[in-house]
């Protein structure tokens, strides 16, 4: 399951934690928050574990296991784990974890989000398209960033603007933040 920063990606994860969900957290930079978050995140039931070798191993099995896996697809990950693939138009260094995970594991895929909603939240779930499933990494992140972008559009007043999608532009290309 691919859930963009889009809604409140939080309450889709305790959705998701009865039916046993594993997913890879960032721990915070303020190691004293860690155990708190994490204890929020999984009262549900959700697995969640750090980004690291032992998180990988999880999720792996996880996948080869015929469980359910979260990952958040739009993260921007450091240079050496993505490539730039079309977001709204422009290049993004979008993550390769999650075609890596895919070309193993060949998992069933879909696209999550929680969108804010009168009263509590609208939950919904939508098929990947086959183009995400390709060997080639490119033409499938830029499938995976198309269908971020179909569902941003939905909703664009839920997307989280402010994670700076574009800030490891290509070499060459101006960082779009700074002034």
């Amino acid at each position: 399951l691919l859930v963009p920063h889009l809604g409140n990606w939080e309450y889709l994860s305790l959705f998701l934690g009865p039916l046993g969900v594993v997913a890879l957290y960032d721990p915070p930079r303020i190691r004293a928050l860690e155990r708190p978050i994490l204890a929020a995140r999984s009262r549900t039931g959700a697995t969640l574990l750090p980004i690291d070798r032992r998180g990988l191993r999880a999720v792996y099995a996880a996948l080869a296991g015929g469980g359910l896996v979260a990952l958040l697809p739009d993260q921007v990950p450091d240079r050496a784990g993505g490539l730039h693939a079309p977001f709204f138009g422009q290049p993004a260094l979008t993550m390769t974890l999650a075609h890596r995970l895919i070309q193993r594991t060949a998992p069933v895929v879909f696209f999550g989000v929680a969108l804010r909603a009168p009263g509590g939240f609208d939950v919904r779930f939508e098929a990947a398209e086959p183009a995400l499933h390709a060997a080639d990494p490119l033409t499938s992140l830029a499938a995976m960033n198309r269908a971020i972008e179909a569902l941003v559009q939905a909703a664009p007043e839920q997307y989280q603007w402010e994670y700076k999608r574009f800030k490891r532009p290509p070499a060459g290309r101006p960082d779009p933040y700074r002034s």
